[in-house]
């Protein structure tokens, strides 16, 4: 990457996969193909994509349009994605913009979610303003998941489009639904939302799913304008806010550990639907009150607290039989995690319950 008259260019031409770089909070890779690329202005924070015509690029020898896509450089959980587009797309689309005319129905922009490990893009949802090649349609459509075949896309569509420029389009994926929505522009604020059926269910939360940008204007054939060789559209931000992570425990949350003995207390953290998540971005505090002299026992990460697998969610408390110098009495702790995912904190305090300090194990069992 360079600096340019205040523009960082992130990639251009012909760029398989490029190094991570970052914009609005998230790491992202560029894949484009031929003479496609992006760029930062750094004057404003603001990604621009743009496509170029490549006069013999097709395989038959003829004009063609190709395409930029970024990619998440990690994966993305259920959550909400939103990004801002300062241009007025559907102009292009429809051909009002000056030089667009008669116009492209084929120019599509998307931000859609999709598996990495299903190709070619399945699991996928999104938010594409375009034509799909037909001009007597309003510009909008939005993918899901059959629930008889994961791997193969109902389409849904959503119309009207919200035209007009800085239009701020939402997608909210869940386990039962997706929200699809678009503020701003000339019309104000349209939305849909799509709850699983016999026919389309949301697609599920893996560690494969990934979320992307693109501008392409490869549909149904790639038709232009004549005179037109250049297509580029500005967002001026993007926002993704994951939901919030619930607690889960593989042992019961009352514990008994013993003075003779190094023992822990074992946790996974998962989400809303119990599916355990990399958590070695987080960071814990594990406080103990005694019950009787109010002793207060603290771990940190790091001190006492390690992680198991961190990519599945495993945390363990740790206890070395030294720390334990009261016998049989009861501690009440709180386990506190602390995780940062794009730019969002999540706190949470419901890892609760009691751990019982016991003299000796081996009498115990030999008993």
């Amino acid at each position: 990457m360079e600096i340019r008259a205040g523009v960082l260019t992130v990639a251009i031409e012909n760029v398989e996969y490029s190094v991570p770089f970052t914009w609005n909070g998230m790491d992202w890779v560029m894949h484009t193909e031929q003479i496609s690329g992006a760029y930062i202005d750094t004057t404003t924070d603001s990604l621009h994509l743009f496509i170029l015509l490549d006069p013999t690029g097709s395989s038959t020898g003829g004009p063609y349009w190709p395409w930029v896509d970024l990619i998440s450089a990690a994966p993305v959980h259920y959550g909400t994605f939103q990004c801002t587009m300062t241009t007025d797309i559907s102009a292009m689309i429809l051909g009002t913009a000056a030089g667009f005319a008669p116009g492209m129905p084929n120019l599509a922009f998307a931000m859609y979610v999709c598996d990495e490990n299903v190709k070619p893009f399945r699991g996928e949802i999104g938010i594409e303003p375009c034509q799909w090649g037909d001009p007597t349609s309003e510009p909008m459509s939005w993918l899901e998941n059959s629930p008889t075949d994961p791997a193969s896309l109902v389409g849904r569509i959503m119309r009207p489009y919200v035209a007009g420029p800085n239009v701020t389009h939402t997608l909210t994926w869940d386990s039962s639904y997706v929200k699809w929505e678009a503020d701003g522009g000339l019309s104000g604020h349209v939305e849909k939302t799509y709850y699983n059926d016999t026919t389309c269910t949301s697609p599920k939360d893996t560690d494969g799913m990934f979320v992307r940008l693109m501008l392409s204007n490869t549909l149904n054939g790639g038709d232009f304008p004549p005179g037109l060789s250049q297509v580029e559209v500005v967002l001026s931000s993007f926002i993704y806010t994951p939901n919030p992570l619930t607690w889960g425990g593989t042992l019961s949350p009352n514990k008994t550990v013993y003075q003779d003995a190094d023992d822990q207390l074992l946790f996974v953290i998962t989400d809303d639907n119990g599916v355990a998540r990399d958590i070695s971005t987080a960071t814990f505090n594990f406080t103990a009150y005694h019950n009787v002299t109010g002793d207060v026992l603290q771990k940190t990460l790091g001190s006492g607290l390690a992680f198991g697998t961190p990519s599945k969610g495993q945390i363990a408390v740790l206890f070395s039989a030294s720390e334990m110098t009261i016998p049989a009495f009861i501690y009440e702790y709180i386990l506190e995690m602390t995780i940062t995912v794009a730019g969002v904190t999540t706190t949470s305090i419901e890892a609760t319950g009691y751990l019982t300090v016991e003299p000796n194990r081996i009498l115990e069992e030999t008993a």
